[in-house]
């Protein structure tokens, strides 16, 4: 259905329901996708204008299909569109919110120096060194043997009963 709002007229994908006395619902995903500016005191809405990122063109160093066009050809092509003879290619192009928040929160990588706190300053030499020294191998230092006919059970963790806490202590009796 081809909806208007003011100045701003769309296509919208509606679903026909019982609403009472409202002839229309535009929901959350109508309002991030529009993303419109909204007085919720005297109920007006504005669109934004879509943002316009200008893109420099390389045209000598491009190594894709594009090398293939001719400078002609580009002259002629931007003349029949009525762009203005430029090396700028225009893009519509809006920066979601969880784009902003990803580009502000680059981690930057820091040196041994800025993560050391200063207090500690005259013992990073004891954090230059990766640790070289480690405790003596033990015979049952990380397996753990079981009987050769054991089966492991695939089961949920969560209390047990009296009567089923005797039935698992007898299982790991016998299997351990």
């Amino acid at each position: 259905m081809e909806i208007s709002i003011g100045d701003k007229e769309m296509m919208e994908t509606l679903f026909i329901l019982g609403l009472g006395p409202e002839r229309m619902i535009l929901g959350l995903p109508w309002l991030q996708d529009q993303n419109p500016d909204i007085d919720w005191i005297t109920g007006v809405i504005r669109f934004r204008p879509k943002w316009k990122i200008m893109v420099k063109r390389p045209i000598k160093h491009f190594s894709g299909i594009l090398d293939k066009v001719e400078d002609e050809e580009v002259i002629i092509w931007s003349f029949i569109r009525g762009e203005e003879d430029s090396d700028e290619i225009r893009i519509n192009a809006k920066l979601s919110t969880s784009q902003v928040l990803a580009q502000a929160h680059k981690v930057k990588s820091k040196s041994l120096e800025e993560l050391i706190p200063p207090y500690l300053s005259d013992y990073t030499d004891r954090f230059e060194k990766k640790s070289e020294r480690f405790p003596p191998s033990q015979p049952y230092d990380h397996t753990i043997n079981l009987k050769p006919d054991f089966k492991p059970r695939d089961c949920k963790v969560y209390s047990l009963s009296p009567k089923e806490r005797i039935e698992q202590d007898k299982f790991l009796d016998k299997n351990l």
